[in-house]
């Protein structure tokens, strides 16, 4: 919920600690959606201001928002004018905007020409860098005061940063650059690895959908020109930009291929919306949104603690202590105990502990981004902290608090439902299917609480109504009205039952109360509705708060929600069809919005990984066990990313002391389908009592099937009605050590006690549908695992037959060679040592920008858009230079949707076109920050006319691009925006100019008035006449006379307005408020 959202970030923001320098104080506003802080610049004395951010649409919180920002009327003018010319807040979470704000009012604190005056204090008061320094953070994440002061002489910045790229050339990784690093411009660089040189096991690799040969890419963007590791000490985040990607490449092959990949980061498109990653794309991966985050919020921390002589696994033990124990003071002696914390890992993860933190930034994030990526599922995905170890899992996941377990899922942050259910739909149905056997078993134990789940109540005495139906005309009339005020609003949802139907439903008019008009019902008792025209039922409305319920309750609450679920194959036709990479969310009139909460519940809190193993249609047959016939298989694999290892060092060492010749045996666990949601979670162990313990405590194993399907047994009743797999019950089989003699028994039962003594390899599932279910003909592959023939296991259909390809460790008879073969690090290593070998060829630019000698490496400039039909660069226009008018105060819901709308269009129109050049314009989307308020260029008019007097004095300045400014007023779209030029400035018509640009900047075009604008106009309609004009005879000419100097606020306001008097145009109403006032 986004109120529950913006909230949650406003508490992380005010209890983090961390808050830029001058920026305190923070706390809600008097309003929804607004927010309020302190800034003190620092080292000067005088009255703080308080700075007031207001997000007019909460509702679209955090994803399409925007911010009005402003300071109280008694602040200094100046304060204002830093705060209207911020750009980029859109979209910004409110930890993200304080820290931007905080930034840009620091900076302009801290300016040399600044009058130091204008707070009240004096120029003997200003900070020095060393007090600025000592500010900066607290007493905990204080760095030295003495380091040197940054170079200034060109040739040592340059040695620098080829420095800092050498080394992590040196520690291994590929390093590239892009745009002008040398020279203090904005600048990408990119460090990457193979993901099959990072230590992680195939089954890890499959549960995580990473292939091993592609690369991970830590993307550093340096909006400001390149820093190093002082600067960014100093300077805080906010002066890089860091986002972890996977490509096939190294390194972007260009400027706007990775000006795309972060627009996409960005605007929070999940990666699962977005094609398969090519050879010159950067795609997002599973854990890339929670890698981004804690890189903003903690990595600059990590680093001062590690400057303190900590492994990173010591620093992060260090913070997370320090988080819990407010105002600690952390002294020398206390860190001793941190000191000594260190990582065994592949050298190309553990290097990280004996690195010179002084010599690279570049390498010290990267080594970062490589531990916590194969750590992933030790860390909580949202606020960082260590989980539980007893809590193992093969994904990443979530600490124990709600509050992450909340942001978890309504952020997307684990599974991409529409991603799963269109790449991997029967394992979607199962895990649906147990769930629901589990709510209707009442053995669920977790639910998806504080998620601001609404439900109709199930206790059918409370929140009831009495109506008389009308089903065939999808209406019902309220019996009793009642004082009471109708709780329900169009869009809402409500569950209308009586003794021979169950339906939940959709409101889509209430204008006729009593009578209520609904969409088409979803069924939970499938009858002929057209059998009853009019009857008496009841109507429970989704208004009880799903938290408040006890657990009977909300079992039975949720296996409600999920009968209303429609088919996968539906949700499949759905996505298809309707909402190509779209969501769920859209279809409404279908699924609730409590019953999507609930999928995105079960799919994101499934822990385990599982892969469903299809027929020879999908070329998996050879993967499918024989002596199962019938039963649907799946291959499973849970517990940690080290439990595979783990696994493999238990074999190992009890091969080699009982001189096994088969290391392993297999056998089968059976428990009741109500049972494997919460196995799916937590994995095999005997915490809880199913069937009592009287062979001891362990995990109980059988070695024949049929032994194990008796333990399957439960109610009839639990089946998820919408299922296509229509699941019965399910089987496992587990690998386990061969040692059934040091079991804690072995006869009837094995009866396993160590947890790391047991590996799941399959899951089997006997699934109601004949059509689902492994053919009786099947062929079982001809290469099958040696098993220790004294405990082979005994199928439903005979023996069991497991491939050798399915099973890690299968290979030859040699029980030394077999032993080897347990340790698959050391293969995944030896793998990588090849790959490395035939990696990605590093650029020649790269090349040159390592070498040592400046001289070798010509000046490198800004690559422009990969046409060449144009010479336009986009993103190089800096918008801080540029003259604009205010925030508005007067923006509504209404009219926002409406820009937003348009802004989708051209920046998809922008994305999708082959060249920037044949649209004309360009607007930079990912800057935007006022929606009524845009900075567009045009540009390439040379492909208009390579004659235009135009192009030729465009080409002869150096100017590229012709900069507008669109204002809309509150009135949009009833009313045309107002367009002017910024820059270059243009000769009037009396001159030999032209163009319809009158003297002042502003366009003379009936368009643009009342008089001729017409709602129906799209922008890209607007953008293209505007440019046309432009460049229509006589054509706009350059005013050499006063090069460099911009069109201001108030001429072109004016010259608007004389324009329209002239011609007898309709000027907008509100106009002069917009443009003049508030000019």
């Amino acid at each position: 919920m986004p109120r529950r959202q913006f909230l949650a970030d406003l508490e992380k923001a005010k209890a983090s600690g961390n808050a830029p320098v001058g920026i305190h104080g923070i706390k809600q506003g008097d309003d929804d959606g607004e927010l309020e802080f302190t800034f003190s610049p620092v080292g000067q004395t005088g009255t703080p201001t308080t700075i007031t951010a207001f997000i007019p649409q909460l509702d679209s919180y955090p994803k399409n928002h925007e911010y009005m920002i402003y300071a109280k009327d008694d602040s200094h003018d100046d304060i204002g004018g830093v705060l209207q010319n911020l750009r980029g807040t859109q979209s910004k979470t409110v930890g993200q905007l304080i820290e931007m704000v905080g930034r840009a009012l620091h900076k302009w604190s801290v300016e040399p020409d600044r009058d130091v005056d204008m707070l009240g204090g004096s120029e003997s008061e200003s900070s020095s860098e060393d007090e600025e320094e000592a500010n900066d953070n607290d007493a905990l994440f204080e760095h030295e005061s003495d380091r040197t002061d940054r170079e200034t002489n060109h040739p040592t910045i340059h040695a620098r940063i080829r420095s800092d790229l050498r080394a992590v050339r040196d520690a291994g990784y590929k390093v590239g650059a892009l745009g002008d690093i040398l020279h203090n411009v904005k600048a990408f660089v990119a460090v990457s690895i193979r993901v099959a040189r990072l230590g992680l096991t195939e089954e890890v690799l499959r549960a995580w959908q990473m292939d091993p040969q592609r690369y991970l890419i830590l993307m550093l963007l340096y909006p400001e020109g390149y820093k190093n590791m002082d600067d960014l000490l100093r300077l805080g985040p906010l002066y890089v930009d860091m986002r972890v990607f996977v490509s096939k490449r190294y390194r972007p092959k260009t400027w706007a291929h990775a000006m795309r990949a972060y627009g996409q980061a960005q605007n929070g498109a999940s990666q699962e919306a977005q094609p398969e990653p090519g050879d010159d794309d950067l795609a997002e991966m599973f854990f890339s949104r929670s890698l981004n985050n804690l890189l903003k919020d903690l990595f600059l921390i990590m680093v001062r603690l590690r400057k303190k002589e900590l492994s990173w696994r010591g620093a992060e033990a260090c913070f997370q202590d320090y988080q819990l124990e407010a105002g600690a003071d952390i002294t020398n002696a206390h860190l001793s105990r941190y000191l000594a914390m260190k990582d065994e890992k592949p050298t190309i993860v553990r290097g990280d502990d004996t690195e010179d933190l002084s010599i690279s930034f570049p390498l010290t994030a990267m080594r970062f981004v490589v531990r916590r990526f194969v750590r992933c599922t030790a860390y909580c995905s949202v606020c960082h902290r260590r989980i539980n170890p007893d809590h193992e899992s093969i994904k990443p996941y979530v600490c124990d608090q709600a509050i992450c377990l909340y942001q978890y899922v309504a952020l997307d942050l684990g599974s991409n439902i529409e991603h799963e259910i269109m790449t991997q739909p029967n394992v979607v149905d199962l895990l649906i299917s147990v769930c629901y056997a589990s709510a209707k078993g009442f053995t669920l134990q977790l639910f998806p609480d504080q998620m601001g789940i609404l439900v109709p109540s199930v206790t059918g005495t409370e929140n009831m109504y009495e109506i008389t139906l009308d089903m065939p005309q999808e209406r019902f009339t309220f019996v009793k009205t009642g004082a009471r005020q109708w709780p329900i609003k169009e869009g809402s949802w409500v569950n209308i039952f009586q003794s021979v139907y169950d339906v939940h439903c959709r409101i889509i008019d209430t204008s006729s109360y009593p009578t209520i008009i609904f969409d088409t019902p979803t069924l939970e008792k499938h009858v002929k509705m057209t059998y009853f025209k009019r009857a008496a039922a009841k109507l429970a409305p989704y208004e009880v708060d799903f938290d408040q319920m006890n657990q009977t309750d909300k079992c039975k609450s949720i296996s409600s929600l999920l009968r209303t679920l429609p088919s996968i194959t539906a949700m499949q036709e759905y996505l298809r069809t309707n909402a190509p990479g779209g969501m769920l969310k859209r279809w409404t009139t279908r699924i609730s919005p409590s019953v999507l909460t609930v999928l995105r519940w079960i799919l994101a809190t499934n822990r385990a990984c599982i892969m469903e193993i299809g027929t020879a249609a999908t070329g998996q047959q050879q993967e499918q066990i024989a002596g199962m016939v019938g039963w649907k298989q799946f291959r499973i694999a849970m517990g940690a990313p080290d439990k595979e290892h783990r696994f493999a060092q238990e074999v190992n060492r009890t091969a080699q002391r009982l001189s096994l010749r088969y290391p392993t045996m297999f056998a089968f666990h059976g428990s009741p389908l109500f049972n494997w949601h919460m196995i799916l979670r937590q994995g095999l162990n005997y915490l809880r009592i199913s069937h009592g313990r009287t062979y001891g405590n362990g995990v109980y194993h059988a070695r024949d099937a049929a032994t194990s399907l008796t333990y399957c047994h439960g109610r009839t009743d639990i089946t998820w009605p919408s299922s296509e797999l229509q699941v019965q019950a399910a089987l496992a089989l587990n690998e386990l050590v061969n040692a059934p003699n040091e079991f804690e028994r072995n006869e009837p039962y094995y009866v396993v006690q160590h947890l790391d003594w047991i590996q799941v390899r399959y899951l089997f599932v006997r699934c109601g549908s004949d059509a689902l279910r492994m053919p009786d003909n099947f062929q079982p592959n001809p290469v099958s695992y040696p098993q220790d023939p004294s405990h082979t296991p005994i199928g439903l259909n005979g023996s069991i037959s497991i491939p050798s390809i399915t099973i890690t460790s299968s290979c030859s008879h040699s029980s030394k060679e077999r032993i080897s073969r347990w340790l698959n690090l050391k293969q995944i290593i030896t793998r990588s040592r090849s790959l490395s070998a035939s990696s990605d060829t590093t650029l020649p630019e790269d090349v040159a920008l390592l070498k040592p000698d400046p001289d070798s490496l010509p000046p490198s400039q800004p690559q422009p858009h990969p046409n060449s039909k144009t010479d336009f660069i986009p993103g190089t226009l800096d918008l801080s230079t540029l003259p604009i008018l205010p925030l508005p105060t007067y923006a509504s819901p209404q009219t926002t949707k409406q820009l937003m709308r348009q802004i989708q269009i051209l920046n998809k129109l922008q994305s999708e076109s082959p060249s920037l050049g044949d649209l004309g314009w360009y607007m930079d989307t990912t800057n935007l920050n006022n929606v009524y308020q845009w900075i567009v260029e045009l540009h390439s008019f040379h492909l208009l006319d390579p004659n235009l007097a135009l192009v030729k004095d465009m080409s002869s300045a150096g100017i590229r691009s012709i900069v507008l400014e669109l204002r809309f007023n509150k009135d949009y779209p009833w009313s045309p925006p107002y367009i002017r030029v910024i820059r270059p400035r243009l000769l009037p018509l009396a001159q030999g100019g032209g163009g319809h640009v009158v003297i002042g900047g502003a366009l003379c075009m009936e368009l643009l008035t009342n008089s001729g604008w017409s709602s129906a106009m799209s922008m890209e309609s607007v953008l293209m006449q505007v440019r046309m004009a432009i460049a229509s005879h006589p054509p706009a000419r350059l005013d050499y006379r006063v090069a460099g100097s911009d069109y201001g606020v108030k001429e072109a306001a004016e010259g608007y307005l004389r324009s329209c008097e002239t011609h007898g145009w309709a000027v907008p109403q509100g106009f002069r408020e917009m443009a003049l006032r508030m000019g």
